[in-house]
């Protein structure tokens, strides 16, 4: 399998490293948010008022991000392509129009900020509660930035600058960071700390647009065409947003739970899907740009060359790091939360957690390639059916195990239902752009599964031996041997590709990791 042919959009590899690397700063930032969190307040009252505030905001952001990204991308390529100086002026009209929109939005949160917390977390104590109304009405006042980042974030993308909007969400956990490390433990830190997040980005962006002259318009009166491709943001936006419930999916049947269950839920999230948004981020990011310009072409070929490599990135990257964060899930969270807020008990919760999580890393990171892939077709209505699928699934699941699992019925469900959507979305795909899976591929996924079970059982044996002589016994020891572990595994499925000569595998690790040279 060679990587599709050298042009504009498919082999530019320094767009994959640039995406690839604000994506990694981007999620680091947000995990290191969320174990700052950790430390500082645990699984508490005030925490899990915060994530059951926060969860729709951040819910609504990612919609419109990665709507945006669905329509807006394919837009602005081909005015791009036709050199026809219209895509300035798409990007201010379509982002007065979701102005207009988000400040709307934004009114009718505030009037029903009771109402929205008492149902999206039901089983949260009355002075949690409390908090999280007075939570979401401040957070509510951002969304009409957020909407802006959306799309000045898609524009940036189809102009080639992806390390900007790729590090958007660095600069805002930054800031996030130092206001929590600053004031003291509170309501008013946490308060001021999240709308930070979001206005940092925006004033960056903005600062950033203007400095390169990118965002001018040639004239500012929206035509019939600009309000047919805004029309199209209704599908997505709707499609985008039932996948994403997952989230409040999981922060609703959380605060049933016992206390501080919302918070470990969120903590724990966050690894599990910095991890798959850092991979389906990058595939998203790069392979959308390539196939929109490919299938406007009628270069299909070259589209489902795209399509399959970026399944090889996905299964060569994910499948062992499932497999390793299972058997690593304990000494990393008793490490990275040793000494936090948090309790032994809650921990022990953790850990579990994150290794039930682990399960669907692959399912999850492949989810938005589908995504991409519907989108440069413009069949929006399949992102739909998708999505619809997944929001059943995940609820349904969730109904059905949260009495006898508790907790771990969460990371379970959301599992379940990637596996219960990808099958499906895979086939559908496959119909639509022609023959993928075969037996090369097959036999490529398989190798990929022996090598990493063979690196797990070495790090397996590695970590019981250090556990059973006691060796670990302080976190800087602790740290050290998770590092080196990693590194272990890193040696062990690298000499593994070598002997099962998987030469395509090897060649997406030095894309990724090295200098993003194709051996």
């Amino acid at each position: 399998m060679k990587y599709p042919n050298n042009d504009r959009y498919a082999n530019n590899k320094r767009k994959s490293f640039m995406v690839l690397t604000g994506l990694l700063l981007s999620q680091a930032s947000e995990f290191g948010k969320d174990i700052f969190m950790g430390w500082k307040y645990g699984a508490s009252m005030l925490s899990d008022g915060f994530f059951s505030a926060f969860s729709p905001i951040f819910l609504i952001y990612t919609t419109l991000l990665l709507s945006s990204s669905i329509v807006l991308i394919p837009a602005f390529v081909d005015h791009i392509e036709n050199d026809d100086n219209q895509s300035s002026n798409l990007f201010y009209e379509s982002t007065a129009f979701l102005i207009v929109l988000l400040g709307i939005l934004s009114l009718v949160l505030f009037y029903f900020s009771d109402s929205i917390i008492a149902f999206l977390a039901p089983g949260l104590s009355e002075q949690s509660k409390l908090i999280a109304v007075n939570f979401f009405k401040r957070f509510i006042w951002v969304l009409m930035p957020t909407g802006c980042i959306a799309i000045s974030a898609s524009f940036l993308r189809s102009n080639n600058m992806l390390f900007i909007p790729s590090t958007l969400k660095f600069v805002g956990n930054v800031f996030f960071i130092l206001i929590l490390f600053y004031f003291s433990s509170s309501f008013e830190a946490l308060s001021y700390a999240a709308i930070s997040m979001f206005l940092m980005q925006f004033i960056f962006l903005v600062v950033f647009l203007f400095k390169t002259n990118l965002a001018f318009p040639t004239h500012f009166i929206p035509s019939k065409k600009t309000l047919n491709i805004l029309l199209l943001f209704i599908i997505p936006i709707l499609s985008i947003f039932m996948s994403q419930t997952v989230v409040l999916s999981e922060r609703y049947y959380s605060s049933m739970l016992q206390e501080g269950s919302v918070s470990i839920i969120a903590y724990i999230g966050r690894i599990y899907s910095g991890f798959v948004n850092l991979i389906g981020g990058t595939v998203m990011g790069t392979a959308l740009p390539a196939l929109s310009g490919y299938i406007s072409k009628g270069n299909f070929v070259n589209a489902r060359d795209t399509i399959t490599w970026n399944i090889k990135i996905v299964i060569t990257v994910c499948l062992p790091a499932s497999i390793l964060l299972m058997i690593m899930a304990e000494p990393i969270i008793s490490t990275i939360f040793s000494g936090s807020a948090l309790t032994q008990v809650q921990m022990e919760m953790s850990y579990r957690v994150l290794s039930c999580y682990s399960i669907g890393i692959v399912f999850g990171a492949i989810m938005p390639l589908y995504t991409a892939v519907f989108s440069a077709y413009r069949s929006y209505s399949l992102i739909l059916m998708g999505s619809t699928f997944f929001l059943v699934t995940n609820w349904l699941i969730n109904a059905l195990l949260i009495n006898h699992v508790n907790i771990l019925s969460l990371p379970i469900a959301r599992t379940l239902s990637n596996i219960a959507v990808s099958i499906p979305m895979f086939l559908v795909m496959q119909k639509k752009v022609g023959k993928i899976f075969n037996i090369e591929l097959l036999i490529f996924f398989i190798k990929v599964l022996a090598a990493s079970l063979f690196m797990g059982l070495i790090v397996y044996y590695f970590q019981t031996i250090l556990t059973d002589h006691c060796i670990i016994d302080s976190m800087m020891k602790k740290s050290g041997t998770i590092l080196l572990s990693f590194l272990i595994a890193g040696i062990v499925f690298f000499v593994s590709c070598l002997i099962l000569k998987m030469d395509n595998c090897l060649q997406i690790y030095f894309l990724i990791t090295k200098k993003l040279r194709i051996s």
